[in-house]
Order: C-alpha cells, then structure tokens, then sequence
C-alpha cells in the first residue's frame, strides 16, 4: 500500500472537490467555502466571537477575520460589542445570513447525496467508522510514540 497516494492525496482530492462544488453553488451569493463553514459553524456551534471561530475552524486568524469583513459587507453577519468585555466583538447573523441557512444545508445533503450515490450504505458505514478511528489515532501523543519506537 502506498501510504502517501491512498491516504493524503485522496483526502486532498476529495477536499478539493468538495470545495470546488460548493464555491460553484454560492457564486451568485458571492460566498466562499470558508464563508459557508464560518456561517454553518455559527448556526450551529453557538459561536459567538471571531476567537470561537478561529479555534472551532482551526484556520489562521487573519483568514477568519478576512472572511468576517466580507460577510459583514455582503449583510450575511454583523459585529456588535459584548456586553461583558468591550474589547471583544460578537458576531451575530443578520436576517440575510438566517435567511441562506437552507441554501447551505441543501449543498451539505447534496454532497452527502454525491457520496451515496456510488457508495454502498455499509461501504459507507465502514469507511465513516474506519476515518472515525484515524481520527482518533493521529494526535501528537501517539506520533511522538511511534517516532520514539522507530
């Protein structure tokens, strides 16, 4: 098995298909794959601060705040301070950014969809449970074990 080609070039492939597919879906919202990520990570993560989405996304902070400032001037998100620490800026969605909420989960169900498409549900089962345990298993703690032991 060659580790590099099966693992990390499929990963990318897929991601950058996926990306490509969602970019398509949102040119007309003059949205992003990113800006979709920031809007569905607040839908659904309670996110509150830029800080919440840099550390539930894990993508550098000037890229965030990038996306952030376009998703403010296209009415998606507006800033406001907290009421706790004037230093720090909610981001709260707008009516407009409530509003395409469905549009993206659309994308979501139809690259789901895509998948199922071609894959057997207990050959996706598998694979789900098969990523399930690489997440588990690539962290710096067992990286560092195996170095040590080669």
């Amino acid at each position: 098995m060659n580790f590099e080609k099966d693992i990390f070039v499929y990963f990318h492939s897929i991601m950058k298909k996926m990306k490509k597919i969602a970019d398509n879906e949102l040119i007309y919202e003059k949205l992003t794959h990113t800006e979709m990520r920031i809007l569905m990570t607040i839908y659904y993560m309670d996110i509150k601060t830029q800080e919440d989405i840099v550390a539930n996304l894990d993508i550098d902070r000037s890229n965030i705040s990038r996306s952030l400032k376009k998703l403010e001037n296209l009415g998606y998100v507006c800033k406001q301070k907290n009421l706790n620490d004037k230093r720090i800026n909610d981001v709260l969605l707008t009516q407009k950014g409530i509003d395409i909420k469905e549009k993206l989960l659309l994308i979501r169900t139809n690259m789901k969809k895509t998948f199922d498409f071609l894959v057997a549900k207990n050959e996706m089962d598998i694979l789900i449970k098969l990523l399930e345990k690489a997440d588990e298993s690539i962290n710096e703690e067992n990286y560092l074990r195996v170095k040590n032991i080669l």
